[in-house]
C-alpha cells in the first residue's frame, strides 16, 4: 500500500493540478474565443471563468485520485484489475453525465482518467 499512498500525493499535489490548470486555461480560451468583441457587452472576463473551471475540475480530480486510491484496496496489487475497478465506473459516470447533459464536450473528461491510469500503471510497475 505504500506505493498507492506515494501515487495519492502524486496525484493529488502534482496531476490533479496540471490538469486543472489546462482545463481552466482551455475554457477561458474558449470563452474569449466564443465572446462577442462588443464593448457593450459586460462579461465575467477571462480570470473568473478561469478560476471557476480551475476549481470545479480540481475538485473532480480530488474524487479521481481518491477512487484511484481506493481502486488498489479494492482490487489489490494486480494491475489489470486495478485498472478494471478504476476505469470501468469512471467510463460509465462520464458516459451517463454526457448523455444526460446533452454535450459530448463532457466526453473529454476521459482524457483525465487516460493520464491516471497511465501513471498507476508506471507506478505499479516501478513497485515490483
Amino acid at each position: 500500500m505504500e506505493y498507492a499512498k506515494k501515487e495519492l500525493l502524486l496525484n493529488l499535489c502534482v496531476v490533479s493540478f496540471v490538469l486543472s490548470l489546462l482545463y481552466g486555461l482551455t475554457a477561458a480560451c474558449m470563452d474569449r474565443l466564443a465572446g462577442s468583441d462588443a464593448s457593450y457587452i459586460s462579461g465575467p472576463g477571462g480570470a473568473a471563468v478561469f478560476m471557476l473551471f480551475f476549481l470545479l475540475s480540481y475538485l473532480v480530480h480530488i474524487i479521481i485520485s481518491l477512487w484511484s486510491y481506493a481502486s488498489a484496496a479494492i482490487a489489490g496489487r494486480p494491475l489489470f484489475r486495478r485498472l478494471v475497478v478504476f476505469n470501468v465506473p469512471g467510463l460509465l459516470l462520464i458516459c451517463a453525465i454526457a448523455f444526460f447533459a446533452g454535450s459530448a464536450v463532457i466526453l473529454a473528461a476521459v482524457f483525465t482518467l487516460l493520464i491516471f491510469s497511465i501513471i498507476m500503471a508506471v507506478n505499479t510497475r516501478k513497485a515490483r
